[in-house]
C-alpha cells in the first residue's frame, strides 16, 4: 500500500501538470518523486480519512491531502494554484477513501466546536465566535447535522418546530455535491428542507416560542429571520406576518437591535448610540470613562488629553487649549483668550481673577504689579515703587 500511495499522488500530479505545462513538469517530477520516496505517504492506520500518513516508521504523522501537497511536497509555490490543487486533492481522495461520507448530529457545546474548527466552510459563525448559548440552552429544539468526506464537509441546523416537525436550515458546505447528500438525508427523515428555493411558500408555521437565551449568545438565525421577546422567553418565525420587535441577522449575539458591543463593558450598543474612539466602539458610560469630545473641535480625545476652560465651564483637547485659549501662569487654569492678559513688570499670562486678588494698578503709570511692589498713598492710592521713586 505504501507504494501504491506514493504512485497514486505522483501519478495525479504528473496527469495534471504533463497534460497543461509539460515543460514545468520536466522541471519538477524528480523532486516531487524524491519528496515523496523520503516522506513515504500512505493511508492512516486507524482509518481517518482525508489525511495522508507520512514520516519515518517510527515517527508517523498524518495531515490533510490538500496539506501534503502544498506544505510537504509544496505543489503551490510557482508550481500550481489553489484549483489544481483542489482538482488533484479530490482524485487522490476518491481512488484511497472511496466516496466515504461520515453523517452525525451534534448537540450542545459540540455544535460550537464544529463552528470553530469551521465545518461547512467559514461564514459570520466560524471561529471562536462563542455565540452559541441559545443551541446549548435549548437541546430539545435544537441540533446539527454534520456531514464529511475527507477535507470535504458540510453543516446545517435542525430546528423543531413548535408544530412538532424538523427543519432543516441552510446548508454550509465548502463541497457543492455534499448539499444534495444532506438534503435527500432531511428527506429521508421527513423533515422539512429551510432556506431553500425549493421551501414552501407558506412559512405561517414556521415559528419556534419559549426559548431560554442570554442575550450575547444568540447566533445568527437564517430561516426564522424575525424575532421577539416574551416575558423574558425568546419567539422566532420565518414570516413577517407576526407580531415581531426585531431582525436575527445579527452577528454579535444580542437579539435588542445591539449593532455593536462595547470594548469597555461588552454590553450591546444599538446603531444610534455607540461612542466610536481609538478604533474602538463603547457605550456612553465607559466612553466618559476613557475619552472626551472637545468642545472646540468636537473630536474625540483620551480623557488625559482634556483641560477645562475656567470661565466657560468647558473641556477641550490640549492642541485647542494651546492654539484658541489662554493659559493662566499663576492659577494654572485655561481662559477664553480675553480673560487673560500679559503684565509686563511680571512678564507672565494673568487671568483677571488673579489680577485682582494679586496684582494692583499703579496710578500713574497704569500698570499692573504685585502688592508687595505697590507704595500706598495718604489718599488711599496706590503707585508702583519705580513711579514712587520718581515723584520723591
Amino acid at each position: 500500500m505504501e507504494l501504491e500511495v506514493k504512485n497514486i499522488i505522483f501519478g495525479t500530479v504528473r496527469d495534471l501538470i504533463l497534460g497543461q505545462q509539460p515543460e514545468k513538469w520536466i522541471a519538477i517530477s524528480t523532486e516531487i518523486y524524491e519528496n515523496l520516496d523520503r516522506l513515504n505517504p500512505t493511508i492512516c492506520e486507524d482509518g481517518d480519512t482525508g489525511k495522508i500518513a507520512f514520516g519515518s516508521a517510527d515517527r508517523r504523522m498524518k495531515i490533510r491531502t490538500a496539506r501534503f501537497l502544498t506544505r510537504k511536497l509544496h505543489l503551490n509555490s510557482g508550481f500550481l494554484n489553489d484549483v489544481q490543487i483542489r482538482a488533484i486533492q479530490i482524485h487522490i481522495d476518491e481512488i484511497l477513501f472511496g466516496d466515504i461520507v461520515q453523517t452525525y448530529i451534534s448537540t450542545g457545546l459540540d455544535i460550537g466546536n464544529n463552528y470553530q474548527d469551521c465545518i461547512g466552510g467559514d461564514s459570520c459563525m466560524t471561529g471562536p465566535s462563542g455565540y452559541v448559548g441559545l443551541y446549548v440552552d435549548n437541546p430539545d429544539t435544537y441540533s446539527q447535522l454534520i456531514m464529511k468526506r475527507g477535507n470535504d464537509s458540510a453543516r446545517a441546523m435542525i430546528v423543531k418546530l413548535d408544530n412538532g416537525k424538523y427543519m432543516l436550515d441552510r446548508i454550509y458546505t465548502n463541497a457543492e455535491d455534499l448539499t444534495e447528500k444532506m438534503k435527500n438525508y432531511a428527506d429521508y427523515q421527513g423533515w422539512i428542507i429551510g432556506y431553500d428555493e425549493e421551501m414552501p411558500e407558506d412559512k405561517t408555521q414556521f415559528i419556534v416560542t419559549g426559548l431560554s437565551y442570554t442575550d450575547g449568545e444568540v447566533p445568527y438565525q437564517d430561516t426564522l429571520e424575525f424575532g421577539r421577546v416574551r416575558n423574558g422567553l425568546l419567539d422566532l418565525m420565518a414570516d413577517s406576518c407576526h407580531d415581531y420587535e426585531f431582525t436575527t441577522d445579527g452577528t454579535n449575539g444580542y437579539v435588542n437591535g445591539a449593532a455593536y458591543n462595547c470594548c469597555g463593558c461588552g454590553e450591546g450598543i444599538s446603531e444610534e448610540d455607540y461612542w466610536s474612539f481609538d478604533d474602538g466602539i463603547y457605550c456612553e458610560c465607559c466612553f466618559m470613562q476613557v475619552a472626551f469630545t472637545c468642545n472646540y473641535c468636537g473630536e474625540s480625545h483620551a480623557r488625559d488629553d482634556s483641560k477645562h476652560i475656567s470661565d466657560t465651564d468647558q473641556y477641550v483637547c490640549k492642541f485647542c487649549s494651546d492654539h484658541h485659549f489662554a493659559y493662566c501662569e499663576d492659577c494654572g487654569e485655561y481662559f477664553s483668550t480675553g480673560e487673560v492678559q500679559y503684565i509686563e513688570s511680571a512678564e507672565k499670562n494673568i487671568c483677571n481673577d488673579c489680577l485682582d486678588q494679586y496684582y494692583r494698578e499703579c496710578i500713574d503709570c497704569n500698570e499692573f504689579f504685585e502688592k508687595n511692589d505697590m507704595v500706598e498713598l495718604e489718599n488711599d492710592d496706590e503707585v508702583c515703587k519705580e513711579c514712587r521713586e520718581i515723584e520723591l
